[in-house]
């Protein structure tokens, strides 16, 4: 529910507009009211990115999808926030006694049967949406999305606030990266919500499973995600980036016997926050920016906002940009500062990977303890 919305949100599935009148009537004055005349266009409510919707009311017969397939599709649903509602179920007298016990055992949290009084549908109304309320509150105090295990919004932008502020009292860079899901809405068709579901807590694994511990993630919903890396320029980005792509480029899924390949889009920003006016958002929208042009040049590419002319990311304070001939050279006349070290060990670290994935070395301890100690 929206923070803006000045009464709780009731949906009322019913294909009588005598019954949805008699519920406006008695609710109307302390509640939202959502009408639907079939359990198709309930859904449609349901699925809209903000419903806010605390109660569910529904009759069982109705056209296109009656209330049984209603209830056994919202307790199915991917989503924590549709899963869980309140749902009460609203049936004649004329209908039998097993209707109740099919509804409950569907998941149905409470029956009324008609006619029923203004005292009860109000009694039921204030306690679910009371119950939705304080379930709500509660999941806002977490700071993790319940679906996907990922920063929830709002504290993955305060977050990354946490991370410009820093950045700029201790002269470090931040990266923030935008990937999508290529042609989600085609994928979505094909293969379906669940499926989709699915794939979108696979990326979120990925996630978690490869980033570093100061990183951070977040399901934008949809097809999108975001990531915040702090204290990264662009090599040390590209470095934590390789290793989520290396789990992505080959995200190929088998449905029905038929292989089904998921390809990503990414916009990549890399910025020295040297300017007092830079926010974190301002970060955000570069790295959208930088996604939208991936995704027009037919996506599966990575499109960094600097090469597009924004403003370039400047190197961290006494670091320099040194070729391995170069480094070579300053390490024979002893004059190679730590910071070039660094730098060029960094730079190497891909032909490390690549050489211990090819020649099977067993290096892949070190190279974990080297990506931990040596600056990014």
């Amino acid at each position: 529910m929206s923070d803006t919305q000045a009464h709780p949100r009731i949906l009322i599935a019913d294909d009588s507009k005598v019954i949805r009148h008699t519920f406006k009537k008695y609710l109307a004055q302390e509640f939202d009211l959502v009408e639907a005349e079939d359990g198709v266009q309930a859904l449609k409510a349901l699925e809209a990115e903000d419903h806010g919707i605390a109660l569910i009311f529904t009759d069982i017969g109705m056209p296109n999808l009656d209330g049984f397939g209603l209830i056994q599709q919202i307790r199915q649903s991917d989503r924590a926030e549709i899963k869980d509602l309140p749902i009460v179920v609203v049936t004649g007298a004329d209908e039998s006694e097993g209707v109740g016990d099919k509804a409950s055992a569907l998941g149905a949290t409470d029956l009324i049967r008609k006619p029923f009084s203004v005292a009860e549908v109000k009694s039921r109304t204030n306690a679910y949406a009371k119950y939705t309320k304080k379930v709500h509150d509660l999941e806002e105090q977490q700071p993790r999305d319940p679906f996907t295990g990922l920063s929830k919004k709002d504290y993955f932008q305060q977050q990354g606030q946490k991370a410009v502020s820093f950045a700029r009292h201790h002269g470090h860079e931040v990266t923030v990266v935008r990937m999508a899901i290529d042609d989600f809405q085609g994928l979505t068709a094909k293969l379906g919500k669940g499926v989709m579901g699915k794939i979108i807590k696979l990326v979120a694994d990925i996630f978690k499973k490869n980033l570093r511990q100061e990183d951070d993630a977040c399901w934008l919903g949809g097809s999108q995600f975001a990531l915040a890396l702090p204290g990264t320029d662009p090599g040390g980005a590209e470095h934590a980036l390789r290793r989520v792509r290396e789990k992505t480029a080959n995200f190929n899924l088998k449905i029905g016997g038929q292989s089904v390949h998921v390809g990503f889009s990414t916009g990549v920003t890399s910025r020295s926050i040297d300017e007092d006016g830079v926010q974190f958002a301002d970060l955000l929208k570069e790295a959208e920016g930088a996604l939208k042009r991936a995704m027009q040049g037919g996506g599966g590419k990575t499109v960094r906002a600097q090469e597009e002319g924004a403003p370039a990311a400047a190197p961290t304070a006494g670091a320099s940009a040194v070729n391995i001939e170069e480094i070579l050279t300053l390490l024979a006349e002893d004059k190679a500062t730590r910071q070039q070290l660094a730098s060029a060990m960094r730079k190497f670290m891909p032909i490390l990977e690549r050489g211990d994935q090819e020649l099977k070395l067993g290096l892949g301890k070190v190279i974990q303890h080297l990506d931990r100690r040596l600056p990014k």
